[in-house]
């Protein structure tokens, strides 16, 4: 299963990123607010890069390690996810709306769209 972290006061040590990765090695993603927008950038399939965003991205943050249990080892399908009514899944920027993680499945998710 992924694995979520929060990251609000202090930034995760170099062997919690490995062992994060290790079990989770299909790619990752983070987000975090700055200058009063929601900014993410995601597609890392190697430990390195994600390293490299991290280290100056501000707190609070949310890194994602992915286990691909649907739609196969993507850059594309690493989190977050933009919540919009595009659908589209670009590999960075920024939005004034809001971005998803999720640990597991989301089964009927386009039904759910459209009830709303």
């Amino acid at each position: 299963m992924c694995v979520i972290f929060l990251v609000s006061n202090t930034r995760p040590t170099d062997e919690m990123f490995e062992r994060a990765w290790e079990k989770n090695r299909d790619g990752a993603g983070v987000a975090w607010r700055e200058n009063g927008k929601v900014r993410f950038e995601k597609g890392f399939m190697h430990l390195s890069g994600l390293r490299e965003a991290v280290k100056d991205i501000p707190m609070p943050y949310v890194a994602h390690f992915r286990v691909a249990s649907v739609g196969g080892v993507l850059p594309t399908l690493t989190h977050p996810f933009l919540v919009d009514d595009t659908v589209e899944l670009p590999l960075s920027g920024e939005t004034d709306g809001n971005v998803l993680f999720h640990n597991g499945h989301l089964n009927g998710w386009e039904d759910k769209v459209i009830e709303s």
